[in-house]
């Protein structure tokens, strides 16, 4: 099997979660080391966010059951927001709508946009729908979602989401980071900003190292 060399370059806050230049096909797409990340949790090479949260259970913006097996097979672009942030939150929505569009049509079917709520209690799918329209998303290939506090709470303490320091569950103190996962939902990469060409670089990268395997 052919080798590649996919080493994202280390720039515009981007922190590389994998070692991958070098390594064959198969051995790449088991090699998302959590551990690597400064800000992750120790995990075993083999495991993913879906396997490790099967059991949450989501709601999206239609008020439809939501967890992360729904999205295996896709490339997947996590974040986190809150419909009563005045301005962070908003601002990156926009930035990810733009990216969204901008991705080409045979890439955008193999990705989904996922972005979890923080205040689950104040985010109802209703409010996510008209946060998410008024941002320009689109919701084809955008999953906005909400649920119960305590599911939040252990999915963004896996992902270390809130600041150092911070009151544990204040909306506003969440991290503006965005996670990239695999068809398997295998962390691959955590970024700290919305850098429009290296997201679309890094994403028809791994849906494609996913296809070649395949």
């Amino acid at each position: 099997m052919a080798e590649t060399n996919f080493e994202p370059p280390r720039r515009n806050g981007a922190r590389p979660m994998i070692a991958i230049a070098g390594l064959s096909l198969a051995a790449t797409l088991c090699a998302a080391v959590y551990g690597t990340m400064p800000d992750a949790r120790q995990s075993d090479t083999t495991s993913s966010l879906a396997t490790e949260f099967s059991d949450l259970r989501l709601r999206d913006q239609d008020d439809r059951p939501f967890d992360l097996t729904a999205v295996r097979g896709k490339v997947v672009l996590l974040n986190f927001v809150f419909t009563g942030c005045a301005a962070t939150c908003p601002t990156q929505t926009r930035e990810l709508a733009a990216l969204q569009e901008a991705l080409p049509t045979s890439l955008r079917r193999d990705v989904r946009f996922v972005s979890v709520s923080v205040d689950p209690l104040g985010d109802t799918p209703a409010a996510l729908r008209a946060y998410g329209r008024s941002a320009g998303a689109d919701f084809s290939s955008w999953i906005f979602a909400t649920g119960r506090p305590q599911d939040i709470e252990r999915l963004g303490e896996r992902l270390r989401l809130f600041r150092d320091g911070a009151v544990a569950g204040r909306p506003e103190d969440h991290t503006t980071a965005l996670w990239l996962l695999d068809g398997d939902g295998r962390l691959m990469q955590r970024y700290v900003d919305v850098d429009r060409p290296r997201l679309i670089q890094d994403l028809r990268q791994v849906r494609d190292l996913a296809e070649r395997s395949g």
